[in-house]
């Protein structure tokens, strides 16, 4: 599951420095093939050179996206453990009202907020 958590993680990241795939691809090495496999999930274990590129370009050691991809993996089984029951629960039909986001903190936000 760490190759897609590292996924998300570049996947919001590169976003959020609000660059396209093509140019996160041009500035890193990385061919935009393999950067839309990582993001995807499709290459679990990416090469270690590859992460180096893209941590360099991120401007973040390998180790600060390991970590942070270590928090998207510890928010997905947190979700799917408290939210995955309550969804099998609901009727098909059924959409809970919405909750009051005054003040509430994005999850992706708090993972990714500082960078």
């Amino acid at each position: 599951m760490m190759g897609r958590s590292l996924g998300i993680f570049l996947y919001h990241f590169r976003r959020k420095l609000g660059v396209s795939q093509e140019e996160f691809a041009q500035t890193t090495g990385v061919s935009p093939v393999q950067l839309g496999k990582i993001e995807r999930g499709e290459i679990d274990r990416p090469h270690q050179r590859t992460w180096k590129l893209i941590a360099q370009r991120l401007g973040v050691t390998v180790d600060e996206i390991v970590r942070r991809a270590a928090a998207v993996d510890r928010l997905e089984d947190l979700i799917e453990r408290e939210l995955a029951p309550l969804i099998r629960q609901e009727e098909p039909d059924a959409h809970p009202p919405e909750p009051d986001r005054v003040g509430e903190i994005d999850p992706a936000e708090r993972i990714f907020g500082d960078f």
